[in-house]
């Protein structure tokens, strides 16, 4: 599994990267992301507050469940779906960090705010998140390696009992990150 998470990880350096470097190029996209981010935002949100409730946290830990159920399954389909949702939600977070530490608009988001609102929860979630991209992209890949000549079958159905076995880790990662999310950052949030 470790070359594995590894490869996960070079998917969100790269895709990370690619949203700073695009901040830098085209910050006035900003306003594409910002339209995408409060229709999240008003999902858990009442009058601009986050709702710290058990429904936010469900709400989020959906989102977010749904996303790793793509990137771990969806890389049956050759890892492309695992490849392209990853790389989406890493350029994303990229973007905003990009904006934290170049943005004009420092009195929304500065590097200390995003560290503050990322930190807690998203040593969880982007934990849960690699691990299911490398089980997609495992399940996409490895059977069709070299090594895996003459146990191709073997080796995918290995993987898919393999995502199988650590979705209950990714649940609970994602749980704990969902719950964070709303009642530790978002108490921050208020404070910020």
């Amino acid at each position: 599994m470790r070359p594995w998470l590894l490869t996960a990880g070079v998917v969100f350096a790269f895709g990370f990267s690619i949203g700073i470097i695009l901040y830098i190029a085209a910050p006035e996209l900003i306003v594409d992301f910002k339209d995408a981010l409060k229709e999240l935002a008003e999902k858990v949100s009442k009058d601009g507050k986050i709702q710290l409730s058990w429904q936010s946290v469900h709400f989020v830990f959906w989102q977010n469940f749904t996303a790793a159920l793509i990137a771990s399954f969806g890389g049956a389909i050759f890892g492309l779906p695992t490849i392209f949702i990853s790389f989406v939600n890493f350029v994303l977070l990229g973007f905003l960090a990009g904006l934290a530490i170049f943005g004009s608009e420092a009195g929304q988001l500065n590097l200390f705010r995003f560290l503050v609102l990322i930190i807690p929860h998203g040593i969880f979630e982007i934990a849960a998140i690699l691990f299911s991209v490398a089980l997609g992209l495992k399940l996409g890949i490895s059977w069709l390696l070299p090594k895996s000549k003459g146990q191709r079958t073997e080796t995918f159905w290995l993987s898919l009992k393999q995502i199988f076995v650590m979705m209950p880790l990714v649940v609970i990662l994602l749980f704990v990150a969902a719950t964070i999310e709303i009642f530790v950052t978002g108490s921050i949030s208020r404070w910020l």
